[in-house]
Order: C-alpha cells, then structure tokens, then sequence
C-alpha cells in the first residue's frame, strides 16, 4: 500500500513540475514580447530594413524561371519576388550575374536575396539561408526549388516563406 502511495506522489509530482515549467516558459515569454524582443529575429535587420524600402535581389538566369535578356529579369521567379516586394511596399532592384558572384555578394551583405534554378540540393547551404522547397512554382518541372537569404536572418526568411506558401503552397 505504501509503495502505490508513493507512486501517486512521485507522478503528482512530476505532473506539478510540468505545470510549474509550463507557466514559468509562458511567463518568459511575454516577458520577451513585453520587451519589444521579436522571436524569430534578423541579427542584421533584413526584414526591418528592406520594409518600406529597398529589396536587393541577385538573379541566375534559368531558362523558364529567370530570363535575364531584358532591362530587368522576368519569369515566374522574378515575379514571384515583385509580389513579395509589394507586400513589404518595398521596390525590387536587381543584380544578375552567375551563382558563385551572387552568392559572395549575399554573404556579404550586398544582396537580400538571390534566385535562380537553386534546388533544396543546392551546394550553397553553407553560405547562404534557404527557403523550404517549392515544387509547384511554374516551370520547377518536379524540381523543389529554394531561394536564398542572408545566413541567420529568420524573422526575413520568415516573412518570405509565408508569402510563398500563400502564392505557390508549402
């Protein structure tokens, strides 16, 4: 009898520890909203700067995806990336050049985003944020395609995913 006393008190217990964690973790964190901390954030203010502004766009010509031939690119990509743009009531301007310029640019703080023919298989993971994998994006011909972002700026990542998901579906 004893024994099952003490098994009631030791579940109890540890059903009142979970309580107390749970309350403790909900009080921390609206503490951090109260204080103006953004969760997911941009150490560097990607999305803060870009809003209202200017959004910095690197574009790899893909043969119906991105067609750079003209005064600035077209194709599904780049229309994709206006639509983003509107949503921030930001204007897009664009850089092309190849992947490896592109990218070093990214990392470098002089580009907010570069597209291109870039898969979730894409060698620039190491370099560069990504977004999920889209394969419903026009011409992706079953390919998961990704957009890149600046490494660590989550809260801008954020914001993108959620408009392709509207646009193209997660």
């Amino acid at each position: 009898m004893r024994s099952s006393v003490n098994a009631v008190r030791i579940s109890g217990g540890r059903a009142v520890r979970r309580i107390l964690l749970g309350a403790v973790a909900c009080l921390a964190a609206l503490s951090l909203a109260a204080c103006g901390l953004q969760i997911p954030r941009d150490p560097d203010g990607t999305l803060d700067r870009v809003s209202g502004g200017e959004l910095r766009v690197g574009a790899v010509e893909e043969p119906g995806l991105v067609e750079t031939d003209g005064p600035s690119p077209d194709g599904p990509l780049p229309e994709l990336v206006r639509g983003f743009a509107d949503t921030l009531d930001a204007r897009a301007t664009w850089r092309v050049g190849s992947e490896e310029t592109l990218v070093a640019a990214l990392e470098q703080g002089e580009l907010d985003l570069v597209i291109g023919g870039f898969t979730d298989q894409t060698p620039w993971i190491e370099q560069a944020g990504l977004t999920r994998g889209y394969r419903d994006i026009e011409h992706a011909d079953g390919r998961n395609l990704v957009l890149l972002v600046p490494m660590g700026e989550n809260a801008f990542l954020s914001a993108l995913e959620r408009y392709l998901d509207e646009e193209v579906g997660g």
